[in-house]
């Protein structure tokens, strides 16, 4: 699952370069396939981790830990992002020189230190600059002809994303714990998702992508595949069909990547709803347990073990390969920026492309290796200590 999340990251940052020559998929499209394995993760973890024993606090134990995995990389990210902005005179809440009243600036401080809301924050934007919305709603949002949000408000522009991931773990303990509550829940979201799109004709990818009532549904498939999963008898032959899932995902990914540049471009209107994109998802979904199978499976005969052999050595570069994937989401766009709006690298150019990535993949080992594992190890200690005192 380590080298998917990796691809999936890459295509982000490919998606982000400007007037890059190669991209892999849609960044649009990697965004919604991680929602899918977060869900699935999710699900994995308070069924087989946190309600094991049913301890009245595992909910908040859930939380701490999962907000614990987001916040320091964020910050650190926040923080580089807050030293781009001195000197600058574009509109941001650090450096005084947002549009509008000073209470604007400080309300504005909020989203971006705790990261809820830029979710809104982005797909408003996103309304008025496409116009993708009700008259009323652009409107509200316009101050004449100038709107009232812009994209440089929020400081890590792509961390809209956590923002929907912090809603999902919000509601994810009572729902995902049930079988029939998680199947429910999936229905009502994908309804309100056709409705959105089909009924009223709003974009997919703005109304069904950037807010968390929109994209809310994508969560819950990785949620269902793994109540779906867990009702087929456990069977040998479930990694072999992981092992197939992700020899086709990969072999998809470069035949078609290499052939067309992008895979699963959105049109024009933003969709990211037509039928082939919908193949993806429903096929995505259902292989995530059986690819998840595959490793957890040789986690486990590793695990304590001195001597490792040629397939289990490759699991273990895919899980620290897999960890570098929400590093290189966050700080990506920092060193895109760096290299082609204040270092003006030409752009279209192979080497500079490959250089740019290169400096992302340098950039996220650092910040992985350096605020990531020192924050995950601390909270290992405080969990082991609480353990211990309980």
């Amino acid at each position: 699952m380590g080298i998917v999340r990796l691809l999936l990251a890459l295509s982000v940052v490919l998606f982000h370069i400007p007037g890059t020559p190669f991209r892999m998929i849609n960044g649009l499209v990697a965004v919604v396939l991680f929602f899918m394995i977060s869900g699935f993760l999710m699900a994995v973890i308070i069924n087989e981790k946190y309600t094991i024993g049913k301890k009245p606090s595992w909910v908040t134990t859930f939380y701490v830990s999962r907000l614990w995995r987001l916040f320091p990389a964020y910050w650190a990210t926040l923080a580089f992002m807050v030293v781009w902005f001195i000197g600058t005179d574009g509109p941001n809440p650090f450096t005084l020189h947002t549009e509008g009243s000073m209470l604007k600036q400080v309300l504005l401080m909020f989203p971006n230190l705790l990261i809820v809301g830029q979710d809104w924050h982005q797909f408003l934007t996103r309304v008025v600059v496409e116009q993708a919305g009700p008259q009323w709603m652009i409107n509200l949002l316009t101050n004449g002809t100038t709107p009232r949000l812009n994209n440089m408000q929020m400081a890590v522009g792509h961390a809209w994303s956590l923002s929907a991931e912090i809603c999902f773990y919000a509601v994810a303990p009572f729902i995902l714990v049930s079988r029939r509550t998680t199947f429910i829940v999936a229905g009502a979201a994908l309804l309100f998702r056709f409705l959105l799109i089909m009924v009223f004709e709003q974009r997919g990818g703005i109304w069904g992508y950037y807010w968390f009532p929109g994209n809310f549904c994508m969560f819950m498939l990785g949620a269902t595949s793994y109540h779906l999963h867990k009702m087929l008898p456990p069977r040998e032959y479930h990694r072999a069909i992981g092992a197939t899932a992700l020899a086709c995902f990969i072999a998809w990914l470069a035949i078609f990547a290499l052939k067309d540049g992008v895979i699963l471009e959105s049109p024009t209107d933003w969709s990211i709803d037509r039928p082939r994109f919908w193949i993806l998802y429903i096929l995505f979904a259902a292989s995530i347990p059986f690819v998840f199978t595959l490793t957890k499976d040789v986690d486990r005969r590793i695990e304590g073990s001195s001597r490792l052999g040629i397939w289990s050595k490759v699991i273990m570069w895919d899980r620290e390969l897999g960890d570098l994937s929400y590093s290189l989401y966050l700080i990506h766009g920092i060193v895109v920026g760096l290299i082609y709006y204040r270092w003006n690298a030409p752009r279209g150019m192979y080497s500079d492309m490959i250089m740019a990535v290169f400096m992302c993949l340098v950039a996220a080992y650092i910040l992985n290796r350096f605020v990531e594992q020192p924050a995950e190890a601390l909270r290992r200690r405080w969990a082991d200590g609480r353990l211990r005192k309980t």
